[in-house]
């Protein structure tokens, strides 16, 4: 069975009435409670201060003190006899700093021990310790079929007054039925105001809302006619709306699709015309460099400013491409230092010379194990791999690398081959270039190493010497020393001997004789 909708006014009085019971309830048990915990603790606190006062009065503090004054059983009863005539009071303990029972109206718990009662051990720290229940404690157990339910209140004593260390506990057993007498007053007071401030904030409220809801009815009407009418010209404006708009819609489609058209073609054409710009620049950059190790390092640099990515180039040497730049990510991309031409992608693209580009490297079957495993998703997860070539000789090898699922287009190949053909060029320049410096210094050191001696020399016919540019003669040795490379080491030769020695060393034996 479905019940009837609840009118605005009967949902309002229903959750107003709710939330003032719920007001209600929350404030008079707050108030309440707080009344009654300071009620409490006033109570407590002043049966402390008259058990302290008593104490000094009365000269209860030698109990504590004095072990033999323990023993006088009649004089502690005589000292303990004005508390006990306090109104409420029904029974005293006295309890050392050990938790020992100095003394009770109940001979049998004198001397025991209760060790461990967290109100005594709270009392011996010197706070008052009250606890309101039923006799269920180890040393109440003599009282459970005496008294109904006490207020227990340890008293801490001092050694002076009000302060320095605690000698003992004064144990004080309430009825506290005034004080309960007072709280039911105090409550019943609170929940009956409560009560009635609740009713006349729901009986104000009430009135409020049902002034609001006979307006609102009112306006209602008003708001139904002025509605019917707005539905009938909507009707009209709505058909209106939906004959322009299905034009203009269809207008939009068409402006869409051409302005989504030229936005490609604007934007291919903007990224061919900056990769082309920066190949022009890259490639005068790099004829312009005749320093072929520089050259080689900055190949793979050029590539990744082109594309924006990594980039990395190999360079043949015999039947090995052997890494001679790579930008930071391609480095891990390109482990091997050396591949075989024929070996993995930059080995087939140098044999078949003919670009190689893959969408997934990590994938790709034709990458060795090692250049898989150090493909990265972001940077190095596809590439594209072009030849280097002068003429029909394959230099080497240069790699782009992109994010993993970006395929290269034509567009990329056909930038990064004309990049790879001027590279190729500038390695052939470069290595020209290196070839003329290196015969040239050969030539020098060459030239350096040789002094020639040419034009007319005149020499005297008898000693052989050779006049100068300053018209001295010199030893023939001295002026050919001086204007060549050549050194003279002296002999005889045989004609010489024959001649002039044998005749001298026969005129030397002669003279010795």
């Amino acid at each position: 069975m479905r019940l009837p909708a609840l009118s605005l006014i009967a949902r309002f009085s229903l959750l107003s009435l709710g939330c003032v019971l719920a007001l209600m309830a929350a404030l008079g048990w707050v108030t309440s409670h707080v009344l009654v915990q300071n009620m409490h603790e006033h109570e407590w606190e002043t049966t402390a201060q008259i058990v302290r006062y008593q104490a000094r009065t009365h000269g209860l503090e030698h109990i504590f003190i004095d072990p033999e004054a323990r023993l006088d059983r009649a004089r502690i009863r005589s000292s303990l006899s004005p508390l006990l005539r306090l109104p409420e009071v029904v029974r005293v303990k006295v309890w050392d700093r050990d938790a020992v029972v100095l003394w009770s109206d109940d001979e049998r718990l004198i001397g025991r021990s209760f060790a461990g009662d967290p109100d005594i051990d709270v009392a011996l720290r010197g706070r008052v310790s009250v606890q309101i229940k039923s006799r269920q404690k180890p040393e109440n157990a003599e009282e459970r079929e005496v008294f109904g339910t006490l207020a227990e209140v340890y008293v801490p004593i001092f050694a002076a007054q009000d302060r320095g260390p605690v000698i003992g506990v004064l144990e004080v057993y309430k009825v506290p039925q005034r004080l309960y007498g007072e709280i039911r007053k105090a409550r019943n007071t609170i929940w009956a105001t409560t009560t009635l401030g609740g009713l006349l904030l729901y009986l104000s409220l009430f009135w409020v809302v049902r002034i609001s809801h006979r307006s609102q009815i009112r306006a209602e009407a008003g708001r139904r006619k002025a509605e019917a009418e707005l539905l009938r010209l909507n009707q009209e404006l709505e058909q209106r709306v939906v004959d322009r708009t299905a034009a203009v819609e269809a207008a939009r489609r068409e402006l869409e699709a051409s302005n989504a058209s030229v936005s490609r073609l604007l934007d291919e054409s903007e990224r061919r015309r900056t990769r082309v710009g920066t190949l022009v620049a890259v490639s005068r950059r790099l004829t312009a460099e005749l320093d072929l190790p520089a050259l080689l390092g900055s190949i793979s640099e050029a590539a990744a400013e082109i594309f924006d990515g990594e980039a990395g180039f190999r360079l043949a040497e015999g039947e090995w491409l052997v890494r001679v730049g790579a930008t930071p990510g391609a480095l891990t991309a390109m482990a091997s230092e050396r591949v075989r031409i024929g070996e993995s992608i930059s080995g087939m693209v140098a044999a078949t010379a003919r670009p190689y580009v893959t969408t997934d490297a990590a994938a790709d079957s034709q990458l060795v194990p090692e250049h898989r495993e150090g493909a990265q998703a972001d940077r190095t997860g596809s590439l594209m791999c072009v030849p280097v070539r002068m003429g029909a000789r394959i230099l080497g090898t240069l790699i782009v690398y992109g994010p993993r699922g970006h395929r290269f287009g034509d567009d990329a190949v056909n930038v990064a081959q004309s990049l790879a053909d001027q590279a190729g060029i500038a390695i052939e320049n470069a290595r020209l270039y290196e070839a003329a410096v290196q015969a040239r210094r050969e030539a020098e050191m060459a030239l350096s190493q040789v002094k020639q001696l040419h034009g007319l020399l005149p020499i005297c016919a008898y000693c052989k010497k050779i006049r100068n540019d300053r018209n001295y003669w010199e030893q023939i040795e001295t002026y050919v020393g001086e204007r060549s490379q050549a050194t003279f080491s002296h002999g005889i030769c045989p004609d010489c001997r024959a001649t002039v020695v044998a005749k001298e060393l026969e005129d030397w034996r002669q003279r010795q004789r």
